[in-house]
């Protein structure tokens, strides 16, 4: 990935103000040739600027957050397509910082990081991943990895790879990792998945448990207990 950000003092030395996140990612999309992935975005911004909170992830979050909040102030376009790409409105090309925006009115729409969600947006990240490797990144138990590997495969979010699964299937990411709740359809266990990027609502066979086999009833003898 090339150098986008033109504000580099030399080659060692990175510009004060890229320090801040919001400007680091200001002037990488500012001055990327093309639009560019979210992965390639947050990558190249972190690194002017990732001593600007405690922990790199927690950097990375704060980035991903503005630029969710750009996209929705219509600063940011998207451009459709796996992975979806991000670039400056044409409007905004010649602003070399970021306008501020008023802090918002309404609740934060984006849920408590549990379990789930944190799985989810290791994935988004990393991709490409085998259960080890993301097991560790999401900070999650085995048996919560699996069942939302399950969920996501049949889905259609993830397809399974020689070494793993990959993000690279038939239905788009979105910030917010879908909700589902098992239960039964004419008697058949189902799962339904609520994709929350645009509200689908998807219906899958549930997997039955292994059918525990009756104990073998004794012939009678014809006598009378």
């Amino acid at each position: 990935m090339g150098m986008t950000a033109l504000a580099v003092t030399s080659p060692y030395a990175v510009a004060p103000r890229l320090k801040n996140p919001a400007q680091a990612l200001w002037t990488e999309l500012r001055f990327a040739p093309e639009p560019v992935d979210e992965l390639d975005l947050l990558v190249a911004a972190v690194g002017h600027c990732e001593d600007a909170r405690p922990t790199r992830g927690a950097t990375l979050k704060l980035l991903e957050t503005l630029l969710g909040r750009w996209v929705s102030a219509r600063l940011v376009d998207v451009v459709d397509g796996k992975p979806p790409r991000y670039s400056l409105e044409r409007n905004c090309l010649n602003m070399a910082s970021p306008p501020l925006l008023p802090a918002p009115t309404r609740r934060n729409p984006l849920p408590r990081r549990n379990q789930r969600q944190r799985l989810w947006s290791a994935m988004r990240v990393l991709r490409s991943f085998d259960l080890t490797t993301l097991i560790i990144a999401a900070e999650a138990n085995p048996r919560s990895a699996r069942d939302m590997i399950d969920v996501l495969e049949r889905g259609g979010w993830l397809v399974r790879t020689a070494d793993g699964w990959s993000t690279a299937a038939a239905r788009r990411w979105g910030p917010l990792a879908p909700t589902w709740s098992r239960g039964h359809d004419d008697g058949h266990p189902v799962v339904r998945v609520t994709d929350n990027r645009d509200g689908t609502l998807i219906t899958l066979r549930g997997r039955r448990g292994p059918r525990r086999e009756r104990p073998a009833s004794r012939p009678s003898d014809g006598g009378v207990s």
